[in-house]
């Protein structure tokens, strides 16, 4: 598991709030970041749920207790997110409450009732364990870069107000990205047989190592009485003895176990 390195993030607030939010966008898939240029309105990001209830994220990137001028902070956000009118509003901030502060945040709710909850540092730590690709791209990466992954979560939620302009530039985009995943393989994305999504992997012309490598383990019948089936048989064991490809229906295979590089395990 990858550990957050919250009090080094926080010397980049920005960097951090991206960081969580990129989280919240990937937990809650209705959830929609919002643009600070000029103001955020006292969230960061917001979704409307399934019943239409409005929930709005307001993201911290603070670390260590929530002294005065930082619950200053907190409640100018409120009365900023209240002229939304949300049913909830949830504070996302690496800091879990000690009593006298838990005590200050649930004070708030007399003036405040869409007060939900505080989602401190050990909620953000056991999301982030499940989700530790993003910690390392945070990292990894320029400050510029992360911000620029923000915007593009946020496009892809968006409409396409100018149609298909705007479908070919989120694909391209898309495309980019996915090319990003790994180092060993480029990505194909097509439409299959009754509307199924087909991802292919191509090596990349890079060399080869036990990294790379992409291992079935399972089970492979064929019916006996099956001509097509027969040949297909015939395919298999030259493709395994000699090298080649080889294509095989969803009939031909039994329970299988997938060995990948770490990048595409959640393929897998």
């Amino acid at each position: 598991m990858v550990e957050v390195p919250w009090e080094e993030l926080a010397k980049k607030p920005k960097v951090c709030e991206s960081l969580v939010t990129m989280l919240l966008l990937r937990l809650y898939p209705r959830a929609q970041a919002v643009d600070g240029t000029g103001g955020d309105g006292g969230r960061d990001l917001f979704e409307y749920t399934a019943v239409n209830e409005l929930i709005n994220y307001e993201v911290k990137s603070f670390t260590g207790r929530m002294a005065k001028s930082r619950r200053d902070q907190v409640q100018q956000s409120l009365v900023s997110t209240a002229r939304s009118q949300p049913d909830h509003w949830d504070l996302v901030v690496p800091i879990d409450p000690n009593p006298t502060e838990q005590l200050w945040f649930d004070g708030l709710r007399s003036e405040f009732p869409f007060v939900r909850q505080w989602c401190g540092r050990s909620w953000l730590d056991a999301h982030f364990a499940a989700h530790d690709d993003l910690v390392r791209y945070a990292l990894h990466n320029s400050d510029a870069r992360i911000l620029d992954r923000i915007a593009e979560a946020r496009a892809e939620r968006d409409c396409l107000l100018r149609g298909i302009p705007d479908l070919i530039e989120r694909y391209e985009m898309l495309s980019r990205r996915a090319q990003e995943l790994s180092p060993h393989y480029r990505v194909r994305v097509s439409d299959g047989p009754e509307g199924a999504t087909l991802v292919e992997l191509v090596p990349k012309p890079v060399p080869d190592s036990a990294e790379a490598a992409i291992q079935f383990t399972g089970q492979v019948a064929f019916q006996l009485n099956d001509p097509e089936d027969q040949a297909r048989q015939q395919q298999f064991v030259e493709a395994m003895q000699f090298g080649g490809e080889i294509t095989l229906s969803a009939a031909n295979l039994g329970p299988m176990t997938v060995s990948a590089p770490a990048e595409l395990r959640a393929v897998s």
